[in-house]
């Protein structure tokens, strides 16, 4: 496996460290039910069940924010 060290010693990854946003891998919560990026609440510590704090049902696709753009079709 190679590591962040060994990669940016490769020329080629010089121009792709000028512009990594590390901010791109935020997990974010999408609400299917409202249609939005939301706040939410986990129900239980050992399960990946969250509640939307907006409408209050657990219909949530959790990713990054830049995935559930491209793939909900976000504004």
């Amino acid at each position: 496996m190679t590591t962040y060290d060994e990669l940016i010693n490769v020329p080629t990854f010089w121009k792709k460290k000028e512009n990594f946003n590390p901010e791109r891998w935020d997990i974010k919560f999408f609400c299917r039910d409202c249609r939005k990026i939301v706040e939410t609440k986990r129900l239980d510590p050992n399960k990946y069940i969250y509640e939307c704090q907006i409408c209050k049902w657990r219909n949530i696709s959790i990713w990054t924010q830049e995935w559930l753009v491209d793939f909900y079709e976000i504004k």
